[in-house]
């Protein structure tokens, strides 16, 4: 259980949801769920089989997001085949929060191109409640195709992520002025 480019940890995923199922037995009244980051298409089947055993047996009554990048907003094709990626989670984890979104680089904005094609995989797939992860910098630059995003269905939500290169106290101020607070989740230090 890692980020790249580090590929070790000294933790599997399954002893660190078995640490979040303990905290959880431990502690019922507090409010807390758990994101899966995915970025090997290998570890999603098995760990969300585990997920949904969990849930069977009544252990995972906690909200869960499952996230990946499974579209190329970047030039970098992503590890995933979109309609695998999401076609498997549906399958073996009905009811997860999706969060999906697109290899970025900081000097490239989001495109209509871009959330026609995520829209277009929404709607085949029956979407709702999904989040679709957004980088901080590119926000601003992006502002049309995130509100024809956001203006899709009223479930959708954004979840402004910030890389290396931070977000600002400026852009923090325009996200939250711009756009309704209900629908954004931040995902960013310092905010």
């Amino acid at each position: 259980m890692s980020h790249p480019p580090v590929r070790e940890s000294d933790i599997t995923l399954f002893e660190w949801i078995e640490l979040v199922m303990l905290h959880c037995e431990k502690h019922p009244s507090q409010k807390i769920g758990m994101k899966l980051d995915f970025k090997d298409p290998p570890a999603v089947a098995p760990a969300l089989k585990h997920m949904a055993e969990l849930h069977r047996k009544g252990r995972l009554n906690i909200p869960v997001w499952v996230n990946a990048d499974i579209l190329d907003a970047s030039g970098r094709k992503p590890p995933f085949d979109p309609e695998e990626f999401l076609a498997t989670v549906q399958r073996e984890l009905p009811g997860v929060v999706l969060s999906v979104g697109w290899t970025t680089l900081p000097t490239q904005p989001y495109t209509m191109a871009h959330i026609e094609e995520m829209l277009i995989l929404c709607k085949n797939h029956k979407l709702k409640a999904a989040t679709f992860p957004m980088r901080a910098c590119l926000c601003r630059a992006s502002e049309e195709p995130l509100r024809a995003l956001l203006g899709a269905d009223p479930t959708y939500t954004l979840t402004i992520w910030a890389g290396k290169e931070k977000m600002t106290q400026e852009d923090y101020d325009w996200v939250k002025a711009t756009f309704d607070n209900s629908r954004i989740y931040m995902d960013v230090k310092g905010f």
